[in-house]
């Protein structure tokens, strides 16, 4: 009874800081406004793009309207979409598009602080998760993604990497059919929620698999076998995205403004404080990251058996090392030979692999060689506490008292229609003045904020600078325009290239415009929509052929004379229908292999009951 009174009491205390570790990350969040970070407004923006097209019937809204301020684009063909999924969830129960946002972000940091905790207590205990958890959540890259560089989808990315580690530890480990499923749902998690992250952290699990169960064959194939389940799960949005990149201009994404090499970093901008609000990135080990490696380093040479932990600090260490070097500029030939390599466009972006590999290596606290430095007997519950209070306090200390990466501004919230690409043009936050006017300050130019406006994912037959020079037409608009004439600036839908005609009607959805149209005379009518495979053109209910050879690759559509009906959707090309069949599929599997193991375990309670 005393043993599960202090099990009972131990969880408690452990609760209890747990929930206000976290807090205090969430905390910024609870003011007002949204915190001015780089990709000002992306995510509400997109997620208004997303929305529209969710609440018009499209399970996964693959064509953006709004975007090119009319043109569109095919964003969520290539763009991750789960993040908009889960703020999506939220929105349609009545968070406004901010609060949405902001409720996926809580999460984020939750399910950081929870899996890592999963992850820590099965190596190494509960008291000694309780610091590497805490850990986890105030190492800076990971504070500096959500308040100063803003990039939220790959802050959910990086709480997804130790559940997948622990779920395929546990199914190596057991065997056990629930540890699969959740091997794959993890690796599933991971594939829709950031590109570039999947892409760095694959090889890592790969990898550690083979170095950790290398004479298990079985396992291994295994491991492999959950993997590729996990991609089938994911497959309605990778395979599209993947086996169209010959549709779209991806390439501008490893070139000019991503081109990988412009962005090497030197070890005082790793080790220093060197970040900002404006013009700057961030890319620092911090204080507890500097001291964790020298201490691991000194542990390893002190140790004398190699066991399990050591094999895991050997592990992290090698891997916290190399990665440290492939963002410095020493390791420019291995990012040239590697093809992928190319696509991740920030090399600090590795990043998110020293923080996971630091916070395991982290378990140095459980290691006789460093307590004995400081106490001389064996670590109890109050060491742990104490530890994780100290991470507590000083990371507290660093990033919002010091204001390392306290947000500096906040820019107001705003009403949902707000945020569409249309007001975008005409918010403060995206906007650059010239203050070279004497006293009175005039906004001559409207930045066209890159993100929301113009994304960089556009078809492949559409000239780039064309485009843009159009769009730029518009930055001559003074600012204060009133909402009701911005979508004067709207291109229209609907054009006629040559004859006369009519519209008597209309109607223009995300993914389907209809017109009424009349005339004379054999029209050509012009869809101001960049075309993209799955549009498809209808007249009276016929299918007509699409012409799209213009510098704009725009749709031109023959209508011949008299009252015609012309009608023209974004379907999904028979890829996009395979894919979504597997990951059908895949999901009713998961869905029954759940429903045998709660089936199983009902039985056979009953069994023991009986």
């Amino acid at each position: 009874m005393e043993k599960k009174n202090k099990k009972t009491r131990d969880n408690l205390i452990i609760l209890v800081i747990s929930c206000f570790v976290i807090l205090m990350v969430i905390v910024p969040l609870l003011h007002q406004g949204f915190p001015r970070t780089h990709d000002v407004n992306l995510y509400m923006t997109w997620l208004y793009e997303f929305d529209q097209g969710f609440r018009q019937g499209h399970l996964l809204p693959r064509w953006s309207a709004d975007l090119w301020l009319g043109y569109g684009s095919p964003l969520f063909n290539y763009i991750q979409p789960l993040f908009y999924y889960l703020a999506e969830g939220f929105h349609f129960i009545g968070f406004s598009l901010v609060n949405s946002v902001k409720a996926v972000i809580s999460l984020s940091i939750i399910f950081s602080f929870v899996f890592m905790f999963w992850l820590a207590k099965e190596f190494f205990g509960k008291w000694p998760a309780l610091v590497l958890a805490t850990l986890y959540i105030y190492l800076p890259y990971r504070i500096g993604l959500l308040y100063i560089r803003g990039n939220f989808s790959e802050y959910l990315a990086t709480a997804w990497f130790p559940l997948i580690f622990f779920s395929f530890y546990k199914f190596l480990k057991t065997n056990k059919l629930g540890y699969f499923l959740l091997s794959s749902l993890s690796i599933a998690l991971l594939l829709l929620t950031h590109n570039i992250q999947t892409i760095l952290f694959l090889p890592v699990l790969i990898v550690y698999i083979i170095v950790f169960f290398w004479r298990q064959i079985k396992k291994i194939l295994k491991s492999f076998l959950a993997i590729i389940y996990g991609a089938s799960l994911a497959g309605f949005f990778w395979i599209p995205a993947l086996l169209e990149k010959k549709y779209a201009q991806l390439e501008i994404l490893a070139s000019g403004r991503y081109d990988f090499h412009k962005y090497f970093i030197g070890l005082k901008e790793l080790f220093l404080p060197s970040w900002g609000l404006i013009g700057a990135d961030f890319y620092q080990v911090g204080a507890i990251g500097i001291l964790i490696i020298i201490f691991t380093v000194y542990v390893v040479i002190k140790h004398k058996k190699v066991d399990f932990n050591m094999k895991h600090l050997l592990f992290f260490l090698v891997l916290v090392i190399f990665c440290l070097f492939l963002t410095t500029k020493p390791s420019a030939f291995i990012w040239e030979k590697v093809p992928l390599l190319s696509n991740v466009q920030f090399p600090w972006r590795i990043l998110s692999l020293v923080a996971f590999g630091l916070t395991i290596l982290g378990s140095i606290i459980i290691f006789p060689e460093l307590y004995k430095i400081f106490i001389k007997r064996e670590p109890t519950r109050k060491y742990f506490i104490i530890l994780s209070i100290f991470i507590f306090i000083f990371s507290l200390a660093s990033f919002f008292v010091w204001n390392t990466t306290k947000p500096i501004l906040y820019i107001p919230s705003r009403e949902d229609n707000q945020y569409s690409a249309y007001y975008q043009l005409f918010d403060e936050s995206n906007t650059l003045a010239d203050s070279q006017d004497n006293e009175n300050l005039t906004i001559k130019k409207v930045a066209l904020n890159l993100y929301s406006i113009i994304p960089d994912v556009i078809p492949k037959g559409v000239d780039v600078k064309l485009a843009k020079e159009k769009m730029l037409d518009i930055t001559d608009i003074i600012m204060q325009t009133v909402i009701e004439r911005q979508r004067s600036f709207f291109i229209n839908k609907l054009e006629f290239l040559s004859g006369k005609a009519n519209i008597s009607a209309s109607k223009i959805l995300s993914e389907k415009y209809e017109f009424n149209i009349e005339s004379d005379s054999e029209t050509k009518a012009r869809i101001s929509t960049f075309w993209f495979p799955g549009w498809q053109a209808y007249i009276d209910g016929k299918a007509v052929a699409i012409d799209h050879s213009n510098s704009l690759d725009l749709m031109d559509i023959t209508v011949p004379n008299g009252k015609h009906q012309l009608r023209v959707e974004f379907r999904n090309t028979p890829l996009r229908n395979y894919a979504w069949i597997i990951s059908l599929a895949a999901f009713i599997i998961f869905l029954i292999s759940i429903l045998f193991l709660l089936l199983r375990r009902f039985f056979i309670r009953n069994k023991y009951a009986n």
